[in-house]
Order: structure tokens, then C-alpha cells, then sequence
């Protein structure tokens, strides 16, 4: 009997909400997958991040969604998902730290319980793309900003619709206006519009009428601010200066004037002191006389926090470097996160001043405090957030998201062991120039390592057949190769002279013997000796107009296929004359040779095309514009398209639609099928990898 309802408890257990706190054990690689994917690798590109108003939940936006991590030591607590090819921007906690507000794609605001993962409900907006959310002080209100100048303000409870309230009244200035910045008040009853058109708006909440217009020239996000008690406004104006305005008469109260126009302004948690930037300099204003009470240069004009009891600011210097600074006296606390060096803090003490140093990621992009602003934390350029203690500054720990994956392949060789053949290996790079590698099994990502040589972002890459070299292209100009999985930077294929830097196209031949690279509208033929890699001359190809956009080499090497704006050309690559030539009515993107060499796809900007070789006739036009992968058997075709998340799946004999694969938050960059042809990896520019079962049953089908 005990061992029968021990049997019910585990049972029902089993199947309530997995709790904040529980779950950590569990393959996050798993977790809330789209139907037919069997893991995803990596966690997505940052957006944004907030702390829980208790401080113990840190929230991670990415474009899959919103990643909930234990504050206090970074673990993983809970992923809410994004909706099926939908990505996720901002996260807005409520003030009592029940409801998590997601902003996502396609008008909807969804309102989460975070602690149990329950989407309580969508909040439909006015526009395509809601511009923010904002909580009322007690919670009970959300307001939802559209790009049409309008806020709507909605019951969290109920969900229900309550008022509208403008911004600007013109209705001719308003198209293509944006909102500048929106608040309520501190006790709720009054929220304020700032638009373009240089006014702010208060309106009343209960009643939902227009209290008073102040008429100034505000700068942008963040150019004004509440007083902690509500009774004041500080607008910042395109002419330097700062007023100050009576909320409950809509007067103006006094001018703080400055030569230099400014975008940042900010109360002090007390409200005795009002912050701004001018000349790359932040100064403490007294808040109610305008005499400056201290000034810290900080040499650029970025953003800046006060840390919630207001004794200490922080400030990002465009240089990615973060200073934290003694509101009181002026003292510079903290120097830090500054790209490719160290972070130093200096705290007064009764000696001196104690340094700390510590090593940083990246730049930093922004900075946020914890309610109790006991940690800093740092978003950084490397796709990492760095959680700082800001009375010690010792890092406490990184949390490693991953940028756009712009090229994935599934490994000849095994987890970098040449004996072990037990499971398989994914390779990912990343547009931030790192590469990962993955085991397809486990979902860990078992080594990462940087391309270095590289000074910009990764715009395309080709693997070769066997795995073991990685050809890059980048915004820097320049073609390299690589040695996998050492990383090993092995040559120099092509630098940037007379094309545009990201115009490089590669693909290795089929032996992996030699490389076809397209610089502007010529092709230039590498071979890939293993002492010396050597250029071919003069091979003779060349487009008569256009860049090469698309290049690959046909299954048995005797053929190069070339895409340019207009046309495309099949090259023999022994004499390097053209065999056919085809005229096309749009940009040719990418393109493809069927396994057994008898079809090609073409990736247009419009569709994609699959030809017959041989009597180079038109067999059939399918959905997809940009990537494009035959499976190894050759009888299904994947195509994607460049803004779209979704990959689809193609019978390459009869053209019919066979699957649709939807997952990503944003454009798919690279296709690989593993060497069996049962899997299939979507890299997605939502910087996430979805591995996709070809015999699973739960695949979407059209």
C-alpha cells in the first residue's frame, strides 16, 4: 500500500510546474523545444537583463526567450519560451515581483508567473511592434507604449483594456515619431509622455484626462525624470539647459543653464540630487538651488546609475570602461571592464587606497545594480553578463550567451579524440569570431576557442570536406584558413584591396585539395598543398559584370558554379572556360549541388530555383531565399530564408513540401545534416543551434 501511493505522490508530482529552484540538474538543452527539435545549443543572443525587485532572480533576455538565473551564484533557474519563430526584446518585472512582462514580436505583451513558468496571458498592442512596457507603482496597471504615440494602460488582473492616452496631438508630426521617454509617477497617478515633438505630457491615471502640457525641447530616452517624491519634473533641452517643472500646476520652477546640450538627467534615490552629463562630465546638481555639488570626468557622454541608495554612481565611458564613483565626496571607486585589458577598483581606505584587479570580458554595452546594490552587473560586447561585488570588486561569476551563429558542420572526427568514435561532434561559428564545439549527446559545449586574427565581425564561412580546416571571411577584409579543432590559424587566402569587405565567397573542392574564392567578380583557385598553400593564375574566370554572391564546387570537382546579381556560370575548372551560362532576374545568394551532381539549387533573393545539369532545365521553384542544404541521399532539399526563422523541408524529385521546422527568433544562417542524414542543424542569427530529428513524427507539416 505505501509503495502504491508513494507511487501517486511521485506521479502527481511529476506532473505539476517544475518550480524556480528545482530544475537545475536538469539538460537545459531541452528545455521548452519546438516540436521535432531534440536539443538546442546555446542561449541566444542578449537584449536585456533585470533584476527581480527582491533581488534573488536575475532575468536574461534573449531572442528565445527569457532565461531566469539564481542572483546570488548564476544558476540556471527556468527558460520562458518564446513563441515558435518569434524573438523576445525586453523584460519588465512587476513591483511586487509577481508578473514578468515579456515584450515580443508581433503586438503581444505576455504576462508570466515566473516562479511557476505559467503565462498568465498576451496584452494585444495598437502597433506591429510595441515600443515598451511600464508597471505602475502598485502593480496593478501596465502600460503599453506604440509607436503611434499612443500609451494604452491595461489591468494586470483582469487583463482588461482600461484608457488610451497620447502623445503628440499631430497627427502629421506623429507619423514616424517615436517616444523619447515615458514614467509614472512615484505614487501612480500621473504618467508622463515625452515625444518628439519636444512636449511632455502628464497625464491623469484614474480619470484618463490630460492634466498638463509642458512645452520644452526634450533630447531623447532618459531626458527627464520624476523627483522621488513626484511633486517635481526635470527635463533636459536641446539647448544645454535643465528645467524643472511643479507636477501639480505644470509650472515651470527653475532653469539650470549649460552651453553644451546633453542627453542623460537623473534623480539620487533621496532626491536631493539631480545628475546629468555635459562634456563628458556628470554633475551633481543640488536639487533644489541647481548648485553643482561635484563633477567626475568621465570623458565621453554615455549612460550612467545611480545605485539604489544613491551613494554611489555608475558611469559607461565609450571606451567600455565602467566608473564607479562616492557620490558624497567625489572619490573615484571603481575603473573597469575595459575591452582587451583589466579592471581596477580603488576603495579609500584609513592608509590610502586598496586596488583590486581583476580580469574583464569586453566592452560593456550597459550596467545595472541589484535592488540592494550590492553587485553591478555588466552586459558585455562578448555576449556575457558579468555579476561584480561593488564593496569587494571581485567578480562573482559570467554568464556565457552566444552571438549569431554564422556557420555549423557535423565533425568527421570524434569529441577531438582520433580513437573515440562513441559520439559525435557540432562545430558553431560565431559572428563575435569564437567557435565552439559541441557533443551532439551530452549538449555541452566541450571547447571554445577565438580567431584571434581577425579585428571584425564574421559575415560567412565554408568547412572542408573532412572536417579539419574552417575558411572564414570577415568585415576586416580578409579570407583566412584554419586548422580544426586545434584552431590553429594555418593562411592568409585573400585581404581586402579593391572590393568590399564583406564580398568574399569560398568553397573547397570536393578532395579538399584545392579552394575557389570570389573576390568581386573573379575567381581566384587556391591549392592547398600541406606545406604551401598556393594560388592559381590566371584560370580565366571571370563575370563580364557583378559580384560573385554564391560559389561551389560540383560533387566530382570538374565543375565550379558561380552566382552574381545577374547571372550564373558553370566553369570547367580544368580549362576554366564557361560550360553554361544562365541569365537570372534576381541577386543570385547561395548555392548548391545535389550529391549526385545531376541538380543545382540557386538561392535567390525572390526564391530558390532547382535546375537539371544536364539539360539545364527548370524543375521546380521553391519558398526560401537564402541558405540552402541537400540531404546526403540527395532526395530532400532545406531552404530558409534570410529574415525568417523557419527551415523547410523539400522532396528535391516531385518539389512537394515534405516539413517545416520552426524554432529560430530570427534569420536561419547555415544548414548542416548529419553524415547519416537522421539529423539536421539550424544555426540561427538568434545566435542558437536546434538540432531537429528527420524521424521524428512531431514535425509541423504544412
Amino acid at each position: 500500500m505505501k509503495k502504491i501511493l508513494v507511487f501517486i505522490l511521485m506521479s502527481i508530482f511529476s506532473s505539476l510546474p517544475i518550480l524556480l529552484g528545482q530544475n537545475v540538474a536538469a539538460d537545459i538543452a531541452k528545455w521548452h523545444l519546438p516540436k521535432g527539435a531534440v536539443a538546442r545549443l546555446g542561449k541566444g543572443f542578449i537584449n536585456d537583463i533585470a533584476y527581480s525587485p527582491d533581488g534573488k532572480h536575475l532575468a536574461v533576455v534573449s531572442d528565445i526567450g527569457v532565461w531566469i538565473y539564481d542572483a546570488q551564484n548564476g544558476t540556471e533557474q527556468a527558460l520562458l519560451p518564446a513563441a515558435p519563430g518569434k524573438a523576445v526584446s525586453r523584460v519588465v518585472f512587476s513591483p511586487n515581483g509577481h508578473i514578468l512582462a515579456v515584450i515580443g514580436d508581433m503586438w503581444k505583451i505576455q504576462l508570466w508567473d515566473y516562479r511557476s513558468q505559467t503565462l498568465k496571458g498576451s496584452l494585444v498592442g495598437r502597433s506591429y511592434s510595441p515600443t515598451g512596457v511600464v508597471f505602475s507603482p502598485d502593480g496593478r496597471t501596465i502600460a503599453i507604449m506604440d509607436i503611434d504615440q499612443t500609451t494604452q494602460l491595461w489591468d494586470v488582473k483582469t487583463m482588461k483594456f482600461k484608457c488610451t492616452l497620447e502623445g503628440s496631438t499631430d497627427a502629421v508630426a506623429n507619423e514616424g515619431m517615436e517616444y523619447f521617454s515615458v514614467a509614472y509617477s512615484p505614487d501612480g497617478n500621473v504618467f508622463a509622455i515625452g515625444s518628439e515633438d519636444g512636449t511632455i505630457r502628464l497625464w491623469d491615471t484614474t480619470t484618463g484626462k490630460l492634466k498638463h502640457t509642458l512645452i520644452g525641447n526634450i533630447t531623447s530616452v532618459g531626458s527627464f525624470c520624476f523627483s522621488p517624491d513626484g511633486k517635481t519634473i526635470a527635463t533636459r533641452s536641446f539647448t544645454g539647459s535643465v528645467w524643472l517643472w511643479d507636477t501639480t500646476t505644470g509650472r515651470h520652477k527653475i532653469t539650470l543653464e549649460y552651453a553644451v546640450s546633453g542627453e542623460n538627467i537623473a534623480y539620487s534615490p533621496d532626491g536631493e540630487t539631480i545628475a546629468v552629463i555635459v562634456s563628458g562630465t556628470i554633475l551633481l546638481l543640488d536639487a533644489t538651488t541647481g548648485e553643482q555639488k561635484s563633477n567626475f570626468e568621465i570623458g565621453v557622454e554615455k549612460l550612467f546609475s545611480f545605485s539604489p541608495d544613491g551613494t554611489i554612481i555608475a558611469a559607461v565611458k565609450e571606451n567600455g570602461i565602467v566608473q564607479v564613483w562616492d557620490t558624497k565626496g567625489g572619490i573615484p571607486l571603481k575603473y573597469g571592464f575595459e575591452e582587451e585589458t583589466r579592471v581596477e577598483l580603488e576603495v579609500p581606505i584609513a592608509t590610502g587606497k586598496h586596488k583590486y584587479t581583476f580580469e574583464c570580458a569586453d566592452s560593456v554595452g550597459g550596467i545595472v545594480f541589484s535592488p540592494d546594490g550590492g553587485t553591478l552587473t555588466t552586459v558585455n560586447a562578448n555576449n556575457t553578463v558579468q555579476v561584480w561585488n561593488t564593496k569587494t570588486g571581485e567578480l562573482k561569476y559570467t554568464l556565457e550567451h552566444t552571438s549569431s551563429v554564422i556557420g555549423v558542420s557535423f565533425s568527421k572526427f570524434s569529441n577531438f579524440n582520433e580513437g573515440s568514435k562513441k559520439d559525435s561532434t557540432l562545430i558553431t561559428v560565431h559572428s563575435d569570431k569564437t567557435v565552439r564545439q559541441w557533443n551532439t549527446k551530452t549538449h555541452v559545449c566541450q571547447r571554445t576557442f577565438s580567431l584571434t586574427k581577425h579585428t571584425d565581425a564574421i559575415h560567412s564561412v565554408a568547412f572542408s570536406p573532412d572536417g579539419r580546416t574552417l575558411a572564414t571571411a570577415s568585415f576586416d577584409g580578409h579570407y583566412l584558413l584554419w586548422e580544426i579543432p586545434s584552431g590553429l590559424f594555418k593562411e592568409t587566402l585573400a585581404e581586402d584591396s579593391s572590393v568590399s569587405k564583406n564580398d568574399f565567397v569560398g568553397s573547397f573542392s570536393p578532395d579538399g585539395d584545392k579552394f575557389a574564392l570570389g573576390v568581386g567578380g573573379s575567381v581566384e583557385i587556391f591549392e592547398l598543398a600541406p606545406a604551401k598553400v598556393k594560388k592559381i593564375i590566371n584560370n580565366g574566370m571571370e563575370h563580364r559584370q557583378g559580384w560573385i554572391r554564391g560559389i561551389a564546387y560540383s560533387p566530382k570537382g570538374d565543375i565550379i558554379a558561380t552566382g552574381t546579381d545577374s547571372d550564373l556560370i558553370l566553369w570547367d575548372t580544368i580549362i576554366g572556360t564557361p560550360m553554361n551560362t544562365h541569365d537570372c532576374e534576381f541577386l543570385i545568394r547561395n548555392l548548391a549541388f545535389s550529391p549526385d551532381g545531376r541538380t543545382i539549387a540557386i538561392s535567390t533573393s525572390n526564391d530558390t530555383l532547382l535546375w537539371d545539369i544536364q539539360t539545364w532545365t527548370l524543375k521546380h521553384t521553391l519558398d526560401g531565399n537564402s541558405i540552402v542544404a541537400f540531404s546526403p541521399d540527395g532526395r530532400t532539399i532545406a531552404t530558409s530564408y534570410s529574415w525568417k526563422g523557419t527551415v523547410q523541408l523539400w522532396d528535391t524529385k516531385t518539389g512537394a513540401h515534405k516539413d517545416r521546422l520552426i524554432g529560430h527568433g530570427s534569420g536561419v544562417k547555415s544548414i548542416a545534416y548529419s553524415p547519416d542524414g537522421k539529423i539536421i542543424a539550424t544555426a540561427g542569427e538568434d545566435g542558437t543551434v536546434f538540432l531537429w530529428s528527420l524521424a521524428s513524427h512531431d514535425l509541423n507539416t504544412k
